[in-house]
């Protein structure tokens, strides 16, 4: 159901837009040839990556990690909603304003009031609400600090590599988040 669609929704849409793959994922490829606020939303995460590349506010080795989480608010929230709430509206009925202004909104009475008439789809934006405002951020700031593999090939011929060392995926420690202190 879209409880389970939404997170990979929106990891597609990063993953993708990092470029951390030239295919979309199954949850958006559907969408990608018909909703033009979705490429429209791709296109312009793309370009907030890469700006944030240079910042220093996301960094695309090893994997995506988001640096900074004011950088995620100020460029990637309104972004990530809009094709949020594209995908939404396919699947019930929902205002494309009322929903993104809920979603975003940080005076949640006043947006309560204007989506009073919702029923079942204030659960859906409820969940979207969460992921994009809290869940998500804390998730892009994590980062894979290990990955396995096997030894390149070079390093298998090198001396004193053993034999079982050469045949034997271990672990290979990727880029950390530097310290603050740093």
């Amino acid at each position: 159901g879209i409880r389970s669609k939404l997170p990979s929704f929106l990891f597609e849409l990063i993953h993708f837009a990092a470029g951390g793959t030239t295919d979309m994922g199954p949850t958006v490829a559907p969408y990608m040839e018909k909703e033009k606020a979705i490429v429209d939303a791709v296109e312009l995460l793309r370009t907030a990556i890469d700006e944030g590349v240079q910042q220093q506010a996301v960094q695309k080795s090893p994997h995506f990690v988001l640096l900074s989480k004011k950088y995620y608010h100020d460029r990637f929230k309104k972004l990530l909603v809009g094709a949020l709430v594209t995908w939404f509206m396919d699947k019930f009925t929902v205002d494309l304003e009322v929903a993104t202004n809920y979603i975003l909104a940080e005076d949640l009475e006043a947006q309560r009031q204007a989506t009073a008439s919702m029923g079942n789809e204030m659960k859906f934006l409820n969940l979207g609400r969460d992921w994009i405002q809290s869940t998500l951020p804390f998730i892009l700031t994590k980062i894979d600090r290990v990955s396995f593999g096997l030894l390149p090939e070079k390093m298998k011929s090198a001396k004193g590599v053993p034999a079982s060392r050469r045949l034997c995926a271990v672990p290979f420690v990727g880029k950390d988040v530097p310290s603050d202190a740093s």
